[in-house]
This record gives structure tokens, sequence and C-alpha cells, in this order.
């Protein structure tokens, strides 16, 4: 854990250890190491002090925080896990026949697991082929018995030869615009408003991405949250934040143009250079200016990492965005409208929406108490339109019948671990 809050190691999931104490400070070179707030006090004893209660500690601690073979890590320096033989596991596999450039790994079992007798396959042999209907047509030839599946592919597969061997499931990522608020145009909320309403995210999933993805309800995805009380999903307690209503969208049109003092109004919205991207780009190109007369969108595309560099420093107007978080609580995904997350790259800020924040993160509410005032910031959210979500992604997974316990969940991919031959 010193080692991925170390400054010196520029480890880009520093974040998964920010609720540790003094973590931060460390990491931004405040501190030292040996004050970071984990303490071995045996072999098997690890004490961990946190800033704050965290209710998703114990999540990272089964999925995020590995632990690292000292002698091992340091042997190899930057090159550790470059190449199979520099890479250790002590999980139920380890890694071999992978270069560190070849497409094709094997995953074997570890003859030295804790619980190696539960592990009942012994070799996961894993290929990497750049083309959908080449993954497609190895897995109906069963040379492979698991591959994923993308846009028309799915829609394909769901009503053919593969529909009961199609597995769709859940992401915990959320699709989403992201708003310039330094642009004083661009930080008009009824303008934004108008563009939410304008938006069919249902015609969006089914008619342009056609691979099951969930419309957008709430900034928060299904199945990542429940109320405590009733068991309800989060988006079954907000209701649709975000639905598509044309007479409303004109009429906040009508609104913003008053208010800037323009008819019409020219927005450039930016997209990865992916697919998938320019179709959702495209897409809301079309359906804004179709239903908002007066606004022309101009699309530009860019490879993610230029697009992630351009947002970093506000060199945008619009843009295309994904979330995805690696644990279940709304927290992850309300606080990239928080002016204090490095995520929130178009710097939309709301006092009232940050006091909310801090007591979510604070968490000194009930358990019933926090999940009200973590509704009440996504139906504020909404409202003022930090960001604009529009859909959750999902994973559409061919799964042979010859095999069990292969399943992919909402935070992680397939355990091979619980896999086993029928």
């Amino acid at each position: 854990m010193r080692r991925q809050a170390d400054p010196k190691t520029k480890s880009q999931e520093v974040g998964h250890i920010a609720e540790i104490k003094n973590a931060t400070a460390i990491n931004n070179g405040k501190l030292p190491l040996k004050d970071l707030g984990v303490t071995a006090l045996s072999k098997t004893k690890l004490r961990i002090t946190l800033t704050q209660k965290t209710p998703w500690f114990n999540s990272r601690l089964a999925a995020e925080l590995y632990p690292l073979n000292e002698k091992f890590t340091e042997k190899y320096g930057s090159n550790y896990g470059s190449s199979a033989a520099k890479t250790l596991s002590d999980g139920p596999y380890v890694l071999k026949n992978w270069n560190g450039t070849s497409d094709t790994w094997t995953y074997a079992k570890n003859k030295d697991y804790y619980d190696k007798k539960s592990v009942r396959i012994k070799t996961v042999d894993v290929q990497t082929v750049k083309d959908v209907t080449t993954a497609q047509n190895l897995f109906a030839s069963n040379s492979v018995q698991q591959t994923t599946l993308t846009g028309t592919q799915v829609q394909a597969a769901s009503t053919g030869k593969l529909a009961k061997e199609l597995h769709i499931t859940k992401s915990n990522r959320l699709a989403y615009l992201d708003w310039n608020s330094k642009h004083k145009t661009l930080n008009n909320t009824n303008l934004r408003l108008a563009v939410s309403y304008a938006i069919n995210r249902q015609s969006l999933v089914k008619n342009v991405l056609k691979d099951k993805s969930i419309a957008a309800k709430s900034a928060v995805t299904e199945g990542n949250f429940s109320n405590p009380s009733t068991g309800k999903d989060f988006n079954a307690d907000t209701g649709n934040l975000y639905p598509y209503n044309v007479k409303k969208a004109k009429a906040y049109w009508a609104k913003a143009q008053q208010q800037l003092g323009k008819k019409k109004l020219h927005i450039q919205l930016m997209t990865a250079d992916d697919d998938v991207s320019k179709a959702v780009g495209e897409y809301i190109q079309s359906t804004v200016q179709q239903n908002l007369k007066g606004i022309t969108v101009s699309l530009t595309t860019v490879p993610l990492n230029n697009e992630i560099s351009a947002m970093e420093k506000g060199n945008f107007e619009l843009a295309s965005m994904g979330w995805t978080s690696d644990f279940k609580d709304p927290l992850d995904f309300l606080n990239k409208a928080s002016i204090t997350n490095a995520i929130n790259f178009g710097r939309f800020h709301n006092a009232e929406y940050e006091s909310l924040i801090k007591t979510i993160t604070d968490d000194k509410q009930s358990a019933s108490a926090r999940y009200t005032t973590m509704q009440a910031a996504a139906k504020m959210l909404a409202k003022n339109q930090g960001f604009t979500p529009l859909y959750q992604s999902t994973k559409a997974t061919l799964i042979s019948s010859k095999v069990a316990g292969v399943q992919p969940t909402l935070l992680r991919d397939t355990l091979y671990r619980y896999a086993y031959w029928k």
C-alpha cells in the first residue's frame, strides 16, 4: 500500500487507497511514506486506519487491493508485470505464455492456492481477436467457450441460434455528456435541460447502440445500490429523471434563448473516435438539431487520450464521456459533479449540491438518512444538469452451455475459480 501511495510509483489507481489515513497527502508529496495509516501488526495481521467511515471499503479489500511480494516486485522494478515471467500470482490461477505483446496467453491452475481443491478447471486459454464476427464464429464452432459481442451482433444473437447462450450483464458504467461550465452560454441551465429533454434515450439504446444498454434514469447505474429499508433499486425510488419530452425541451430552449439573447446557437460536441462514441455523437447531433430549431451541433472526434487531455485543460464545450465505478455506492457517480472531484472536467459548481455531497461523504447519518440524501443529490443533479446522463453500458457474453459457473457481474468479469465443465 505504501508503494501505491508513493508519488514516485505514479499509480493510476491511487484513488483506491484515498480513504486511508494520510494517503492523499503522501501521494501529493506532503508527508513521508511511513505516515500511511497501514501497520503490519504481525505476519498475519494488518491494521488499516481510515480517515472516515467508508461503507464500500470492504469491496476495495475484496476486489481492488492486492498484496505484492516485495522482493519479487523490487527485482523487476518498472518491468514488473510486463510479461508472464515477471508477474507473480497468488490467486487461483497464474499467468503463463505471455511475453508482454502476444495476443494469446494461459491461466494455469495455481498449485499453491489455498483453496486449490475447489478450482475445477486446470487451464484457461485466452486469445484476442479484433473482429467481433470472427469471435462469434469461433464460438459457434466450439473453438472457444466464451466471448463477448457488441452492437448489432448482440441484436442478431438474441434472436438467432445462439440466443440461449447469450448472457447480458449490467455494467457499473455510465455514459454521459459533460458541459463546460466556464463557457458562459453553455452554463445556462435552461439550455442544458432543453438538450436533455430532447434526447430519446430509449431510442438511443435500441436503435443506435443495439447492445441491450439501458437508458439512464438517474446519474446512478441500475443494480448499484438498494433502499436499505425496502430493497428497491436506487432508480426505482428516483423515478425517471431524464425522460424524453419534446414539448418541455422546446419550452426550456425558449427560456434559454430569452436569457441568452440569442435565437441561434452553435455547440461543439467532442467524442472519442471509437465507433460507439461516434455513433452516439451523431445521434445527439441529429436529435438536438431536429427538436431544438436554432441549435447547430458540430462533431469533433479524437482519440480518447486526446479527449481526456483536452477536457482536463478545459478546451471543450460539450463532450461525451463515460465513468466506470469499481464499487457499489451512488457517491462514486454523484461526486463526478462535485467541484472537489478531478473528473468534474466541466467544473460544474453548485453550493447546495456540494453540501449534499459533503454530507454523503462524511457518512455521519444513519443508513436510511444517507440514502435519502443521495436521492436528493441525484434529483438536484438532474434539476441543474451538472452533467447529462445518457445510458448504462452492459456486457454481452456468449457462454457455452457445456460449462457452468461462468458469469460476469456488475463489477467484475468472469471469475474462473468457480467455472467447471458440465
